[in-house]
């Protein structure tokens, strides 16, 4: 992966906006960019209506593209090609159903009973590991202007 990070716009001690490029063993490349210093209305809070101190915006702010398919979020519209062809197939948009909730008592509710041993964790310590060197990744290639290679003795 190659990052770039600045904090141009806010001059804060930490960046506000991030560049990065992907590079999966599979060779599939992804690309993310993120900003904290933009006017637009595809946040998370915005678009997901969660934060209710920020005005709800019917916006997708994550857009999912893969070969067999497409997910837009929080929409939730997932997109493919009729006969799993190519572009010139007719596309085909399917609405995936969720339950709308309040995601800071699912978390509270899913926690307490993780430690009641009553389930299984969504996410394990490996899953966190992982996130957590992919985003040092991210912070040590900013800082160097050169790519990092996460193996699996890094997470």
């Amino acid at each position: 992966m190659i990052a770039s990070t600045s904090n141009q716009v806010r001059g804060f001690a930490v960046e506000d906006t991030a560049a990065v490029t992907l590079r999966f063993e599979s060779g599939a490349l992804g690309n993310l960019t993120l900003s904290d210093a933009v006017q637009a209305p595809w946040a998370w809070e915005i678009a997901s209506g969660e934060e209710t101190e920020y005005p709800h915006q019917h916006e997708d702010c994550y857009l999912i593209a893969g070969t067999e398919g497409s997910l837009a979020v929080p929409t939730l519209n997932h997109w493919r090609n009729e006969r799993g062809g190519g572009r010139a197939d007719p596309f085909i948009r399917k609405q995936l159903f969720f339950v709308p909730a309040n995601p800071w008592i699912e978390e509270l509710l899913h926690f307490a009973a993780v430690a009641r041993r009553k389930t299984e964790p969504l996410i394990t310590a490996e899953d966190g590991t992982r996130t957590l060197a992919t985003v040092l990744a991210v912070a040590r290639s900013a800082e160097t202007g050169r790519p990092v290679v996460i193996s699996d003795m890094d997470s």
